[in-house]
């Protein structure tokens, strides 16, 4: 829903580079990244909204949160 306002946010206009690091990873390893995300220690609390930000469908982020969860 917020998908064009979360650049804006005053906190990624001073921690831009989280958020390019978030797409960058998520760019790269597309699912998986909800995966191994959640094991990099920055990228943990970034990824699932640069996953709603590019549109991934809600049940390939749910699969890899879930399975995340269970190794972790």
């Amino acid at each position: 829903h917020y998908r064009s306002q979360i650049r804006k946010m005053r906190f990624f206009q001073r921690h831009h580079y989280w958020l390019l690091i978030s797409e960058k990873f998520f760019q790269k390893h597309g699912g998986k990244g909800v995966f191994l995300g959640r094991f990099t220690g920055p990228l943990r609390p970034i990824l699932p909204m640069v996953c709603g930000m590019f549109s991934m469908p809600w049940l390939k982020f749910l699969a890899g949160d879930f399975f995340s969860a269970v190794v972790w």
